[in-house]
């Protein structure tokens, strides 16, 4: 069951007196923003929208639906992927780039805001393009609760009765 999950979620996070929750229409990120808030109360959890050249008008609004739903204060961050060429070379390193640009910009957010944790809503076995990238967050010390929790998406699709991979909108996607 889904409860389950926030529960075991918000008892990891329950260590940290202040988080940033980085917020994207995927279900992972809607998850760990519940679990934050049960965790730590809406008071102590800011949620952090990453925006960029690709991002659609309307994934971004569910993003901030999504947020006020949870009674949250957010901040949007805009990040400007084609101004790094690191980010549009054809190379495997690509995601990585992308991620390093995309989450210091997001820990800059949280630091103006006075918050030191930033959560991602990666998890294990994750279906999403950009894994590729998962170095970069770890190398800026941004904390993975689902990581650290040893849940993964096959877990999460089964707690949510569906089938399949859950939909999310990948990088490739999101540029072409």
């Amino acid at each position: 069951m889904i409860e389950n999950i926030i529960v075991k979620l918000a008892d990891y996070i329950k260590q940290y007196d202040k988080v940033a929750v980085v917020i994207d229409t995927d279900v992972n990120s809607a998850i760990l923003l519940n679990a934050a808030v049960s965790a730590l109360g809406s008071k102590n959890v800011l949620a952090i929208i990453p925006h960029n050249e690709f991002t659609p008008e309307a994934r971004l609004e569910t993003s901030k639906r999504i947020c006020t739903l949870a009674d949250v204060d957010y901040v949007t961050t805009a990040v400007f992927l084609t101004d790094e060429p690191l980010t549009q070379a054809a190379s495997p390193l690509k995601c990585y780039y992308c991620q390093r640009l995309t989450y210091r910009e997001i820990i800059h957010e949280a630091w103006l805001k006075g918050i030191q944790t930033v959560l991602s809503s990666v998890c294990k076995n994750d279906s999403r393009d950009c894994m590729a990238g998962l170095p970069a967050i770890t190398e800026l010390s941004v904390v993975c609760p689902f990581i650290e929790t040893d849940i993964d998406e096959s877990e999460i699709i089964g707690s949510l009765n569906i089938e399949g991979s859950i939909p999310r909108v990948s990088c490739s996607n999101m540029q072409g």
